[in-house]
């Protein structure tokens, strides 16, 4: 399943008391999430196809600011965060995602591609 910014619910998940039980909540799927942070359409879809073919919830993020405004809202497995985007680079959006309490544990593997 693929989420995009107007359907993600905004809860408020303090009462959870599992990782589990926040995604199932917040998504409602148990299944493993990933948030996909590229500005490279083709990129996207690239990596939306072949995580879904393999059992992923995938969200997408076109840009920095936007990834932030989704890690407010939603839990995630893992971000995968392009390196060189237009507003704001991989390298100086980490530090912004470790201040969000609910992103605070991420794994956040970087993508690159030649241009």
């Amino acid at each position: 399943m693929v989420f995009t910014m107007e359907y993600l619910p905004y809860l408020c998940l303090e009462e959870a008391e599992t990782f589990l039980t926040k995604r199932k909540v917040f998504m409602g799927s148990e299944k493993p999430c990933i948030l996909v942070v590229d500005d490279h359409l083709p990129s996207r879809v690239f990596l939306q196809e072949v995580l879904l073919d393999e059992g992923y919830d995938i969200v997408e993020a076109e840009n920095g600011t936007q990834a932030l405004e989704i890690l407010h809202k939603s839990i995630f497995d893992i971000i995968l965060l392009d390196v060189q985007m237009p507003d704001i680079s991989g390298v100086e959006l980490c530090p912004k995602i470790k201040k969000i309490p609910l992103a605070q544990n991420y794994w956040i593997p970087m993508t690159m591609k030649k241009r």
